[in-house]
């Protein structure tokens, strides 16, 4: 079995209702964080014209991102109005929030950086991409060390440059910068835990047909790239049980070897029937990647934002009706997500939501406003 290429990302979020509270005056995103104001940053960007921070649509195209044609579901992402947008809690993506991120690793000479805003908040994804020719151990020794080692060094688009970054600091220093860029200095908030997902592009020597052996190395490289455990190689891992740590694929390509493997706070895709092009094409293994990697930053966002929301109800005479508002769309937003119903269906983002901190925050929420039923 070796491996050709790999594909981590790492999900962050921040929620940030102060600025929904006050907005100091001159701070760049202040208009963006009120629903008219985001409206019509939104409604611009659609005919082609400018944002502030030169903050732009999530999807690269008018059509073809699947998970946003499927979440926005109403309208295909290009004709979506801002209004949509917004009842959808849709983020704006920052063009450029650092020119280069570097590792120490020859393998993964390049790490993308990807911010974006939400009206109560901010969002950021890291990505590394590691291409060669690895067999497990080496697979999951690299990976480990882009989880844990002090290799990242970025140079920000503002000037300056910093080093010997662990994941986890860099993503506290981009989570800054994005949040003094957008919002200054002032507001803050509570910021989610790392949520990941890995997914093996290309591999060889590998028979999908196959089913994954219980036990295999396979199956313990699977539970190492989810749930970061380092001692991967020596633990036994987690039996594979439907809908804990293996999650239904809903796809009618699925061969009998694919696996979407499942830790509490990360995922892992093993699809060997997609390592090399298929007849009929069929969705790419980085489209694939792509879509799970959006969908999560939306549904750990959301789950965050409810669980704010809910917070901000222990004091409810205090509570602005734009906050409100938010905590109905994203305890609405949720459900949707979590059962599969009008957006991207996803068995990873139902368990993201079952399994999260803040489920009973978002049933408190959902029963406040007096939605049903109540998620599980």
């Amino acid at each position: 079995m070796r491996i050709k290429s790999l594909r981590l990302s790492f999900v962050f979020t921040e929620t940030i209702l102060d600025v929904q509270r006050e907005t100091k005056p001159g701070v760049p995103l202040g208009a963006f964080v009120t629903e008219p104001g985001y409206v019509q940053i939104v409604d611009a960007l659609q005919k082609g014209g400018g944002g502030p921070l030169e903050i732009g649509l999530p999807w690269p195209y008018p059509v073809g991102q699947h998970f946003w044609d499927e979440y926005l579901h109403d309208k295909r992402p290009g004709d979506a109005g801002g209004k949509l947008c917004f009842e959808k809690l849709v983020p704006l993506r920052m063009r450029k929030l650092a020119d280069a991120v570097r590792t120490d690793l020859s393998e993964v000479p390049r790490v993308t950086v990807e911010g974006f805003y939400y009206p109560y908040g901010t969002g950021l994804l890291l990505t590394a991409a590691a291409e060669g020719d690895f067999g497990i151990p080496e697979t999951g020794g690299l990976a480990q060390r882009l989880r844990y080692d002090k290799i990242y060094s970025v140079r920000w688009a503002g000037g300056g440059t910093t080093a010997a970054l662990t994941l986890e600091q860099l993503a506290t220093a981009a989570l800054d910068t994005l949040r003094g860029l957008g919002f200054g200095s002032g507001p803050s908030g509570p910021r989610s835990r790392l949520f990941s997902i890995a997914t093996v592009v290309r591999g060889e020597d590998v028979d999908p047909q196959q089913p994954l052996v219980p036990g295999s190395q396979e199956h313990r490289l699977l539970n190492g790239l989810a749930g970061w455990v380092r001692a991967w190689e020596q633990l036994q891992p987690p039996a594979l049980a439907a809908g804990k740590t293996q999650l239904d694929v809903r796809s009618a390509t699925a061969w009998p070897g694919n696996v979407l493997f499942a830790a509490r706070r990360g995922r892992a895709v093993w699809f060997p029937g997609l390592f090399v092009p298929v007849s009929p094409p069929v969705h790419s293994l980085s489209c694939y990647h792509r879509n799970l990697c959006f969908g999560s930053l939306q549904t750990e966002s959301l789950l965050m934002l409810a669980a704010a929301a809910e917070e901000a109800f222990a004091n409810p005479a205090s509570v602005p009706n734009s906050i409100q508002r938010l905590g109905r769309l994203a305890a609405g937003l949720v459900a949707r997500l979590h059962g599969g119903a009008k957006t991207y269906r996803s068995d990873s983002f139902r368990a993201q939501i079952a399994q999260s901190d803040q489920l009973q925050d978002v049933n408190a929420l959902r029963n406040r406003f007096g939605m049903k039923p109540q998620l599980e």
